[in-house]
């Protein structure tokens, strides 16, 4: 475990190419037993530049290198309460999964959002003695999902339990840049 501390980030995406996805889990304690939420806020989805080919498939309308990019609409995002093993798991037989908390294209997963991970109307409060992890997929393209049986080892062994389909992105992102804030706030009971 560790603080974040200022310049650390959860993740950090460079120079992405369609088909690239990655696979991250965030781990969280808390001291004492507690009610937790999360929130998002994309703070900068900009065109940079434009490439010939961006042009291209633009129509001529890249012509703001800080007007409104494409990235967000084309990097996919799936969010899940995980075990600790960065692999998204279903138990074939009684179909019990474990939850996926969000879905969908940055721009809609990303913008300003705001999650209730353990609130009284869903869930009961995490506690000092269990560490909560959630799942980051991410696919520049379409995640499909195939989730693992439940079992030992990690992504590397056994999959992430999700597929990344890059066949639909065009060259409209191609120069673009996307980033935003997850803040993380936790309210004792």
């Amino acid at each position: 475990s560790k603080d974040l501390e200022e310049g650390d980030v959860f993740f950090d995406l460079h120079d992405l190419k369609p088909g690239d996805w990655e696979e991250d889990t965030i781990s969280i304690d808390v001291d004492n037993p507690s009610w937790l939420c999360a929130d998002i806020k994309v703070s900068k989805d900009v065109d940079n530049s434009c490439t010939e080919p961006e042009q291209e498939d633009e129509l001529g309308e890249c012509k703001d290198p800080d007007g409104d990019g494409e990235l967000a609409e084309n990097l996919f995002f799936v969010f899940w309460t995980d075990d600790g093993d960065n692999v998204w798991e279903c138990d074939r037989e009684s179909q019990n999964c474990e939850e996926i908390l969000t879905r969908g294209r940055a721009d809609e997963v990303l913008g300003d959002v705001k999650w209730a991970l353990a609130d009284s109307e869903h869930v009961s409060p995490i506690g000092p003695d269990k560490t909560y992890y959630i799942g980051k997929f991410f696919c520049f393209g379409e995640i499909g999902l195939d989730p693992e049986t439940p079992g030992v080892g990690g992504p590397v062994e056994r999959g992430s339990g999700f597929t990344c389909d890059g066949k639909p992105v065009d060259n409209k992102p191609q120069t673009d840049s996307l980033e935003g804030d997850i803040s993380f706030y936790a309210e004792q009971v």
